[in-house]
């Protein structure tokens, strides 16, 4: 997970899932760096379980945070490329 830290990460879990345990959930979460990770965000739903996806998917906030996040890795990508080839 070292390698993801600096990545845009969003965590969603369902209390009631029985497939993925609580803990194992909390364990990624800190092993990312936790709330003091600004790049780590996590939503839990109290009445959902392991398909919480449709839940997620649902979130207004969803949408926008991707494309925020996807163009910023985008450009990162591409500076190099450019300031390579002397443009």
């Amino acid at each position: 997970l070292l390698h993801v830290k600096k990545m845009p990460v969003w965590l969603f879990y369902g209390k009631k899932d029985e497939d993925v345990r609580r803990k194992c959930s909390e364990f990624v979460f800190r092993a990312l760096g936790g709330a003091a990770n600004k790049n780590v965000r996590r939503t839990t739903y109290r009445n959902a379980g392991h398909h919480c996806w449709a839940k997620a998917c649902n979130t207004l906030e969803l949408y926008p945070w991707l494309l925020k996040h996807s163009q910023r890795m985008v450009r990162r990508k591409a500076e190099p490329a450019c300031a390579a080839s002397g443009s």
